[in-house]
């Protein structure tokens, strides 16, 4: 297990190495292909960083700290080595789940000046004018985790969500291309991801039948409140009653949910509900002699006599 615990010393190194980190210090521990390497127990150089107290202590043949992260006194400054490019340089540096992120860089016309696809590295001197379009994407939709695209020595990221885009310099009007968003701008020639739905459409411009969500709540029986807590989006999903004869009766419901008649019943009122992988579920009630009243699963709601004595 790893040491997190930080010495005076450590830090005061720590603060040391940051003043050559602003002198555009460069980890080393990543190859041009954007192949990162790693010490003993799969971390790079970013998180030492953050725990300074690793340097040294955790290197391996092809990992060696002291030269190749920034935070431990290595890594490469500006002044090392610099760079002979007369044009733009173009420089991706990779962090976590690198294989997650692409880019494109094209004219104002759409035509692609650069681009790289699942992380597989990019450094480059390009002749790409005053007038541009820088799109980032990242694959899973949570960010590039770290990584960075240098244009011109301006870094650009994703830090949250699955897209970005930056104009630089002039190349029209930036908004919402599609025409099905509510925010869609009849004048924009360049799509800057913004555009935003109205039910039954959801990001993308898809309909949310065509959701993880609703996939998994009409097929798997979990509940739209489950499918949420595990950090999948239910835009547009309301579940509930569609029956209009019950009392629960949900207007607004899209995916069947429990209905409840209890208000309409003069008998005894019996309903099983909630909970994950509901067709597991069984049960029955039986007079004194064994006898089968009623029987059913989940989910169950109905109005049934019984007996002033019965078992379940």
């Amino acid at each position: 297990m790893k040491n997190f615990l930080f010495s005076l010393a450590t830090l005061l190194c720590f603060c040391c190495f940051n003043v050559v980190m602003a002198q555009d210090c460069v980890d080393t521990n990543i190859d041009a292909d954007g192949i990162v390497t790693v010490d003993a127990y799969g971390d790079g150089c970013d998180l030492y960083a953050t725990y300074p107290s690793w340097c040294n202590g955790y290197d391996t043949d092809t990992f060696i700290s002291g030269e190749m992260c920034c935070a431990c006194g290595g890594g490469q400054t500006a002044d090392q080595g610099g760079s002979d490019c007369a044009d733009t340089e173009v420089v991706y540096t990779a962090g976590s789940w690198a294989g997650e992120n692409s880019f494109t860089i094209t004219d104002c016309d759409g035509n692609v000046l650069a681009s790289m696809d699942n992380g597989a590295g990019f450094d480059d001197c390009l002749a790409l004018g005053d007038n541009y379009v820088i799109n980032l994407v990242d694959s899973f939709g949570d960010g590039w985790n770290g990584g960075s695209l240098s244009v011109g020595g301006v870094a650009y990221t994703i830090d949250a969500g699955a897209s970005d885009t930056q104009i630089i310099g002039s190349c029209g009007v930036v908004g919402c291309m599609d025409d099905l968003a509510n925010n869609f701008n009849a004048d924009a020639t360049i799509d800057d991801g913004s555009c935003t739905y109205d039910c039954p459409l959801i990001a993308g411009g898809n309909d949310y039948t065509t959701s993880d969500c609703y996939f998994y709540v009409t097929s798997y029986d979990y509940t739209v409140d489950e499918m949420i807590g595990y950090g999948y989006d239910c835009s547009c999903i309301v579940q509930g009653c569609t029956d209009s004869t019950a009392c629960n009766y949900d207007a607004d419901a899209n995916i069947d949910g429990a209905c409840d008649y209890s208000c309409l019943c003069d008998d005894t009122s019996i309903s099983c509900d909630g909970g994950s992988w509901q067709s597991e579920v069984s049960w029955s009630i039986s007079d004194c002699d064994g006898n089968v009243i009623v029987a059913g699963g989940a989910p169950f709601s109905d109005c049934v006599a019984l007996p002033d004595t019965y078992v379940i």
